[in-house]
Formats: structure tokens, C-alpha cells, sequence
């Protein structure tokens, strides 16, 4: 996109860039996306591991300008230390933003953070006249979150999706769900999945392994936390009844995770999976590319249908194709049979017929599931073609913010003018 001058956005908050997390991850992307459409990303966020745990000059990772401030330090014990610590959070970011970067943004992107600090860099942002945007990527379970439904994270959740953010001037969601939240509270709201580089070097080729005894390779990646891993080892011994041979591999994940998830049956259960633990990226890939699928199986509830794993680009990049029951946006892209397959029912006989489905492909039909699920990442998840929609929709937040600053100075002019013809 040559011509287009360079302006910048400012991005912050709770996250780890640039591959601390997977908001880190997110960033990343959206800043070549946005790089791509001719703008300048920096970045204030919390440390990664790679750097010091404080360091407000500024770093450089492909050519972003990050800082990072460690927003855990200072004391935690007892409830006034937490309360100040709650009230002080982001405090230090948003100090650094405001001096350095704030006044000459074009658009500033928030990602995580408290109620607070959403609120004090929603009022900054107005008073220098740039619109604030939250990256929304996930939706609140208090199941998910320390204290449960009425924990002090949970509460600060609520507060923040129903009284800060729909005053922000624009959400960017992972997932359709999300944005039709904002959009019904009248906040202008675009969807961006989860983006890739799919035209990166790294990408091993996807080819198939023919295995003598047959047996199908299912990839999970990532933590397992919020999988039905009660049906998927169901499934596994329902497939062994049926004479279909398949097993689980496991990347990233330690077995004590899934033994607290057991209910006792790990015993009976362990046969099924082999873990790779944390690989080097190049073997990692390589060895996830080895693989015969990949599995996804959630509940079926608000959380679930409001984000888009991250993984999911990835995975399908790899030519892996998916196999998950419909939460997300995902049948918006995975089309069954052609590069996943669809469980159509949470149960251990829907995900047990889907891996049957798969062993009864040929293998020429398996080597095109795999191509077609390459193509999509790179004609629907590649960054570059979510430049030109995140162009259009800053700029078209930043034409509103500047008429409301124009109609606000304007007002004062007025006032002014008024005051003075009333002296005199």
C-alpha cells in the first residue's frame, strides 16, 4: 500500500510482546497487519522473560518499538496492599504512554487491563483527541477466573464489559459474538480473527506419513484446561472397540494437568496419548506437521462461542485438518470435509465417528483436506488481507473523534464568544 504516509498507533496493555502469550501473539500480527497498511505500531506491555523485568527505553522486535514495565512488583499481601495495587495497575504504563507517544497517535489500541486503568486511558486518549479501540479476545467465565463468580476478577470483568468498554470508541473482536455485544451498546466494532504470517519461511511442508499400522495421529496443542477431555478419552476407547487405531499427541502440555482433570481414570486413560512436552519452534512444527489432525472439543457455552483459539491459523497452516465440535466463528471458515470435520454432536459417539471419517479417507483425499486447509489460511487468516479492513475502520474512528473534538472546541468558542458580547 505505497502513498500512504506512516501514522502511528500506540497499543498497551496486559501483555506479554512479543511471544510472552498469546495477546502477545495477537499484537504481533495485528501490527504487521497494520505495518502492511502503513502504520506504525508501538507498544507498552507487560515483560515476556527475554527482558529485564522493568524497561521503559525502548526494545525492538522486527522492527516494533516496544517497552515493557512489570506491573507485578510491590508487595501483595493482605487486602491493602491488593486494593493499592488494583488502584496503581497500569499506572506507570499509561504515565509512559502519555509522555512519550499519546499525543501524536492517530489511534490507540487497548488490550487487557483493569476497569481503572481502561477508564483512565479512555479519558487520556479524549483529552488529546485520539480514539481508544479494545482488542476484545476472550469473554468472561468466572470458572476460568481466581474466586470464582464473586471474586474480586470476576466482578471487575463485569464492570468493565458493561460500563467501560461500550464508552470506548471502538472494539476490535476476535469473534462475531463479541462484536454484536458492542454493537448492540452502540460501539463501532470490526471482527479480526486470529492472524498469521502464512507466507513465512519457517512453515514446514505438509505432506502425509503412511504408517504400517495405520493409526491416526491426533494433535492437541496449547494448555488443557478447557477441553472435554472426559469425551476425547471416551472417544479413544469407543475407537478401539471399532478397531480404529489412533492416538493422542500432546505438545506443551505436562501430564499432571490432565491427571487433576481425570476423575480418577488416568490409569485406564494414559495409553492413549504421548507427549512432546516444549520443543525447540523448528522441531516443533515439524513435528506437529507429522500429524494426521488436529483436535478441538469444547463446551458449548458464552465463552466458548465468544473466542478463536489462536492455535487454529496455525494448526490449519501445518495442513492439519481440524476436527471440533461448532463453538466460535470456526464453521465460518472450516468448511466439513473439506478442511476439518464437523463433531455435530459434544459427545464421545459424535467425536468417535468423526475420527472414524478420518481413517476412512484415502490418502489422496486426506493430502487435498490438507492443501485446502492451507489455502484458507492463506486467502482468509494471512495478516496482509486484514490490512485494508483495519485501515478502514481507524480511519474511519479517527474522522469521528476528530469532528468531536472539532464540535467540543467549537462549543467552548461559542461559550467564549458569548461570555464576552455579555460583559461588554
Amino acid at each position: 500500500m505505497s502513498g500512504i504516509p506512516r501514522r502511528t498507533v500506540i497499543v498497551v496493555g496486559a501483555f506479554r510482546f512479543p511471544h510472552g502469550d498469546a495477546g502477545g501473539l495477537r499484537i504481533l500480527n495485528m501490527g504487521k497487519a497494520l505495518r502492511h497498511a502503513g502504520y506504525e505500531m508501538r507498544c507498552f506491555c507487560l515483560p515476556s522473560g527475554d527482558e529485564t523485568p522493568s524497561h521503559p527505553e525502548p526494545l525492538n522486535h522486527q522492527g516494533f518499538e516496544y517497552r515493557v514495565f512489570d506491573e507485578a512488583k510491590g508487595p501483595s499481601k493482605g487486602l491493602g496492599s491488593k486494593v493499592l495495587r488494583y488502584v496503581r495497575t497500569g499506572s506507570e504504563m499509561l504515565e509512559a504512554a502519555t509522555r512519550h507517544d499519546l499525543a501524536c497517535a492517530c489511534a490507540v489500541i487497548a488490550y487487557g487491563g483493569t476497569s481503572l486503568f481502561l477508564a483512565r486511558l479512555r479519558d487520556a486518549c479524549h483529552s488529546h483527541g485520539v480514539p481508544v479501540v479494545c482488542d476484545c479476545a476472550e469473554w468472561i467465565d468466572p470458572k476460568h477466573r481466581p474466586g470464582g463468580l464473586f471474586g474480586p476478577v470476576h466482578l471487575d470483568d463485569l464492570f468493565r464489559i458493561r460500563v467501560v468498554l461500550p464508552r470506548f470508541d471502538g472494539v476490535i473482536g476476535i469473534s462475531s459474538l463479541i462484536c454484536r455485544h458492542y454493537s448492540e451498546k452502540g460501539c463501532s466494532s470490526m471482527v479480526l480473527p486470529p492472524v498469521i504470517d502464512a507466507e513465512d519461511a519457517d512453515w514446514p511442508p505438509s505432506r502425509i506419513i503412511d504408517r504400517q499400522d495405520g493409526t491416526i495421529r491426533l494433535a492437541f496443542v496449547g494448555t488443557p484446561d478447557r477441553e472435554r477431555w472426559d469425551l476425547i478419552f471416551g472417544a479413544m476407547d469407543l475407537l478401539e472397540t471399532t478397531g480404529v487405531r489412533a492416538k493422542l499427541h500432546l505438545f506443551g502440555s505436562g501430564e499432571t494437568q490432565l491427571v487433576e482433570q481425570s476423575d480418577g481414570k488416568w490409569p485406564r486413560w494414559r495409553r492413549h496419548v504421548e507427549f512432546h512436552g516444549r520443543l525447540e519452534r523448528g522441531a516443533f512444527l515439524r513435528t506437529l506437521a507429522e500429524q494426521d489432525a488436529a483436535v478441538l472439543f469444547r463446551d458449548d457455552a458464552p465463552w466458548s462461542r465468544a473466542c478463536f483459539p489462536s492455535k487454529v491459523p496455525e494448526l490449519l497452516r501445518l495442513g492439519l485438518p481440524l476436527i471440533f465440535n461448532d463453538t466460535s466463528d470456526l464453521s465460518q471458515y472450516i468448511r466439513d470435509g473439506s478442511e476439518g470435520f464437523l463433531v455435530r454432536s459434544l459427545s464421545e459417539q459424535g467425536l468417535a465417528e468423526a475420527v472414524t471419517r478420518l481413517a476412512r479417507t484415502t490418502s489422496e483425499r486426506r493430502q487435498e483436506m490438507r492443501a485446502a486447509a492451507i489455502r484458507l489460511v492463506r486467502e482468509r487468516l494471512d495478516y496482509r488481507g486484514w490490512a485494508a479492513p483495519l485501515d478502514g475502520f481507524l480511519q474511519s474512528l479517527h474522522a469521528r473523534s476528530s469532528q468531536r473534538l472539532r464540535n467540543y472546541r467549537n462549543e467552548l468558542h461559542a461559550s467564549d464568544d458569548s461570555g464576552t458580547r455579555h460583559h461588554a
